[in-house]
């Protein structure tokens, strides 16, 4: 594609707030604001403003629209997504934890590098020659990771055994240092008997988990770096299971953060030594939609009153 020459100018903080302003924002102490934009850039606080904008006039905002609510957003998201990353914390350990005690138990302590622990890779279709699963590439990474972790235990196991591994480290070891998506792509290349095994932890079939698990890590990333994720449309969401706890009116789609939430909870409370907390985590879930902010992509977001009727949360 062309490309342009880039022309926009630098802005102060408090010219970027009359920009806004002149854009149909209300600002009731354009120094207060220039202020709060020293502290959230205003390149990050743009991508709220879009919920506030007349559909098909960008930058063009909706009649009364406040530079409050456009702060009252960026709080909700701040306060759903530190919720959503406690969640998965949790989980991402209990997961972890799951899959290297059973792969362990099933496969000895290194059974992760032996290919045949795995499906057998084949093609997707009869003239592409795609791998389903590479455990190739999945293991090279897992050892570039051991490379270059600095962990003490890593430490410790490189100066003692590492030789004698050729460089790998046991699956009990190795899952602290694996990131979710290493993890997600495990479960993915699991025969179909592992996968149960991990699946029946947290009452799900295996397809289910697999879709689930993979969602879950893309949501952690973008936690993780603190991306926007209230109003977010999902590009790679969750598969719906079966039942009618996922059917309207207790879920309307699976595109929206409501799905996300859902399974991160059903998963949560299959967990016996956390279900105590996944209890109290889900009432102040609640609290804190009490302040979902009023906008144009509010009602899309799937927060009815069916969805906080959904028998998940009972």
């Amino acid at each position: 594609m062309p490309t342009i020459p880039y022309k926009k100018p630098w802005l102060s903080h408090a010219d970027l707030i009359q920009q806004m302003i002149d854009r149909g924002l209300i600002v009731s102490d354009p120094s207060a604001a220039a202020q709060y934009l020293a502290h959230v850039n205003y390149y990050r606080l743009s991508g709220y403003c879009l919920a506030f904008e007349i559909p098909n006039q960008r930058h063009s905002f909706t009649f009364g629209t406040t530079f409050e609510q456009l702060r009252a957003a960026y709080d909700f998201d701040f306060a759903i997504r530190d919720l959503m990353s406690e969640g998965l914390e949790v989980l991402e350990i209990d997961i972890r934890t799951t899959v290297a005690h059973h792969f362990g138990e099933t496969y000895k302590a290194f059974g992760h590098t032996n290919p045949a622990n795995f499906y057998r890779p084949r093609p997707v279709s009869g003239k592409d020659s795609r791998l389903t699963f590479d455990h190739a590439a999945w293991i090279k990474r897992l050892r570039d990771n051991v490379y270059h972790s600095k962990e003490p235990f890593v430490e410790h196991f490189r100066q003692r055994y590492i030789q004698a591994t050729n460089g790998d480290l046991p699956i009990w070891a190795l899952s602290e240092i694996m990131s979710f998506g290493s993890v997600s792509r495990m479960i993915d290349g699991m025969i179909s008997t592992d996968q149960g095994t991990i699946a029946s932890r947290y009452k799900l079939q295996k397809r289910n988990l697999v879709s689930w698990v993979h969602h879950l890590s893309v949501a952690r990333n973008i936690c993780a770096h603190h991306g926007k994720l209230w109003d977010r449309l999902w590009t790679s969401p969750a598969e719906i299971p079966v039942g009618n706890a996922w059917r309207p009116p207790n879920l309307m789609n699976n595109q929206r953060i409501t799905m996300t939430l859902l399974i991160l909870y059903h998963m949560l409370k299959q967990i016996p030594d956390a279900a105590d907390w996944a209890a109290d985590w889900q009432v102040r879930l609640r609290k804190t939609l009490v302040f979902l902010p009023e906008s144009a992509v509010t009602p899309r977001l799937g927060f009815t009153e069916g969805w906080f009727a959904n028998p998940i949360w009972c």
